[in-house]
């Protein structure tokens, strides 16, 4: 089912593509992310020119993954930029593609993608709230989104975090960009209840057969404990400086255990 909003111009081209399009010019502009992800996937394959305008919602460089959102929902760009950052206001303009998933938005020719940073810390989108049960399908792909879960386990690798959320019945893996030491893993996270904030990606095998669903998260500012989990962290006993340093003292000597 296609997005709402998408434009009546984009649709009638989209159905009379086959009779029209003869050339570049006969193409209309997309002008919303709806209408590029409106596109069949045959249409997006005419590299329909696209001009949007958007947040950047994720943003790494070292793994080629930038995803923009504007106010008609969120996608996939293939942006060459390194110093693009989330929550940077953009101008995008490329053509249409069909990705794996669903439509993504592409260079022409050598050019490349054009994006062009209008204001940086722009706010992100308010997320869509989204039951563990809609993680697995195709509607919210690349849409900035929010989830409930636990954290399970936290783990840092190749320059990023990895967090298993435990959505409902669902085990989702969350990623974070630029943790390039095991020293800042955010593992004090772990077995807390929390919201996380992302925009949901899906992987698909080389042979296109297998789907992985995982959530893109920006920063650990869009981690957010819930207020019960942060209570049970300081509702601990109260200790004196001796008790929790494990300090004995034993006639005139004084001996350190380590719990």
């Amino acid at each position: 089912m296609s997005p709402p909003g998408v434009g009546c111009l984009a649709l009638a081209a989209i159905l009379l593509a086959p009779a029209v399009l003869h050339g570049a010019d006969a193409r209309p502009v997309l002008r919303t992310v709806a209408e590029v992800r409106g596109l069949t996937r045959e249409a997006a394959e005419l590299a329909y020119p696209v001009h949007i305008r958007g947040v950047i919602t994720y943003s790494d460089p070292s793994h080629f993954l930038w995803f923009v959102q504007d106010s008609t929902g969120g996608i996939y760009i293939a942006a060459r930029d390194p110093h693009l950052a989330a929550g940077d206001l953009v101008e995008v303009k490329g053509v249409s593609a069909p990705g794996n998933v669903g439509r993504i938005i592409m260079g022409s020719g050598e050019a490349g993608i054009g994006v062009k940073v209008l204001a940086r810390g722009a706010p992100l989108p308010t997320p869509a709230l989204v039951a563990p049960e809609d993680l697995m399908g195709n509607e919210f792909d690349a849409q900035w989104i929010s989830v409930a879960g636990e954290v399970r386990s936290v783990r840092v690798e190749n320059g990023r975090a990895f967090l298993k959320l435990q959505c409902g019945a669902e085990l989702i893996r969350a990623v974070l960009p630029g943790f390039h030491s095991q020293d800042v893993s955010p593992t004090y996270l772990q077995g807390l209840q929390v919201t996380v904030n992302g925009v949901l990606g899906m992987q698909m095998s080389g042979d296109l057969t297998t789907k992985r669903t995982y959530l893109a998260v920006p920063s650990l500012r869009e981690i957010i404990p819930t207020e019960t989990a942060i209570a049970s962290r300081f509702d601990l006993p109260v200790q004196s400086f001796s008790e929790f340093f494990g300090i004995r003292t034993e006639g005139s000597a004084a001996s350190l255990r380590f719990i």
